[in-house]
């Protein structure tokens, strides 16, 4: 049975006791019920709040997921740092931009190309590679 239909029970159950509305007591029954019909309400406008904020939470904990994946297959790339020859910077660029071969570097605007060797473990090298864990 749910709230509103004990309320209404409880309503007919004081109407079935014949107590005269303006009384003492039929004042006070009617007043009980009038405050239990108003608690009704706002806790079923509650409960559809809470629906929609279950139902919200879940389209952010499917969207945060995404997000969580994206940035791990982020975080599971290769990195190489390259030197500009001309400026000096140390560019940092993903294995797709490194594979590519050639660059313009982001202070100088130079543009220069260089070979990405994978077994190189030579920290003086110029392709210094670098796996983000």
């Amino acid at each position: 049975m749910s709230l509103n239909e004990k309320i209404y029970y409880l309503k007919g159950l004081i109407e079935g006791l014949n107590i005269d509305a303006n009384s003492k007591e039929g004042k006070i029954y009617n007043a009980i019920i009038d405050v239990l019909e108003d608690a009704a309400l706002s806790i079923e406008d509650l409960d559809d709040e809470v629906a929609l904020l279950n139902q919200v939470v879940d389209e952010i904990d499917e969207d945060l997921g995404s997000v969580e994946e994206e940035l791990m297959d982020d975080y599971d790339e290769e990195y190489y740092d390259v030197e500009c020859p001309e400026c000096g910077e140390e560019i940092t660029l993903d294995e797709d931009l490194a594979l590519d071969g050639e660059v313009i570097c982001p202070s100088c605007g130079a543009h220069f190309e260089f070979e990405i060797d994978d077994e190189c473990d030579d920290e003086e090298c110029e392709c210094h590679h670098n796996e983000e864990e």
